[in-house]
């Protein structure tokens, strides 16, 4: 009976030891799945921190652009109201360039008549 106790007592310990060993694989196994999942997480995020960075970055550039076409049209619509006033007669203008005109035009109806008038004084 002895020898029965001691072999029951022998499996029980090995028994005992798989269990132990049987444990302790699968807490290796869950602390390596915990890092695997970890790490994931970390490149995850690292990947998504890029990506906004990026994002960022990117609407940051467009509203420079925007920024600076809004400047240039603003300018050009400045320049473009300045010729149009610059470029604008006034009446006081106009009226000497009328009188311009009408002197230019006195002036060469008399050199049209005077040259008319020799060239007929010549013939006779």
């Amino acid at each position: 009976m002895a020898n029965r106790y001691a072999k029951l007592r022998e499996v029980e310990d090995r028994l005992s030891r798989l269990k132990a060993t049987t444990q302790e694989e699968q807490r290796a196994t869950n602390v390596a799945i915990w890092q695997n999942k970890s790490d994931e997480k970390v490149r995850n995020l690292t990947i998504q921190r890029r990506y906004e960075a990026l994002q960022l970055r990117r609407e940051a550039d467009l509203n420079e652009r925007r920024s600076r076409l809004a400047d240039k049209l603003l300018y050009e619509d400045a320049a473009l109201k300045q010729e149009l006033v610059l470029g604008k007669e006034t009446p006081e203008q106009r009226r000497a360039k009328l009188a311009t005109r009408a002197r230019e035009l006195a002036s060469k109806r008399e050199f049209t008549r005077q040259a008319t008038a020799t060239a007929l004084y010549e013939r006779a």
